[in-house]
């Protein structure tokens, strides 16, 4: 978030009205449609615009990806397991090694988040 303008430090009270407003505005953002403020320091210093958040990059389309991946992956390897039991087979070895990776996988997923968010909640602000 871009830092408060103040009237008399380079900005105007106009300037420093307008930014209040967007920041509100972006607060009060639909879901669909959620709008960030981004602070514009090459072109014109102290200039705040409104993104939309899909267009700023930030690795939101690699989580994408990955979770897509993962979904993919982790729904291939449940059909596969149920279809082989529910046809009384055996796994093959390569599917039961995919089996413990995908839930090895999970739970450190789960431990780091858990890790985390504790961290966040002990440390001070």
């Amino acid at each position: 978030m871009a830092p408060a303008l103040k009237p008399g430090a380079g900005f105007s009270y106009a300037e420093a009205i307008e930014t209040h407003r967007l920041r509100r505005a972006a607060h009060r953002a639909s879901p669909g449609g959620l709008i960030a403020l981004r602070q514009s320091s090459i072109l014109a210093p102290g200039r705040i615009e409104r993104v939309r958040l899909s267009q700023m990059s930030g690795g939101t389309d690699m989580l994408e990806f990955a979770t897509l991946t993962y979904g993919v992956l982790a729904s291939f390897v449940m059909a596969s397991v149920s279809r082989n039991k529910r046809e009384a087979r055996l796994d093959p070895p390569v599917l039961t090694l995919f089996a413990w990776l995908l839930t090895a996988f999970s739970l450190s997923l789960a431990l780091m988040l858990i890790v985390y968010v504790a961290y966040r909640a002990l440390s001070p602000a």
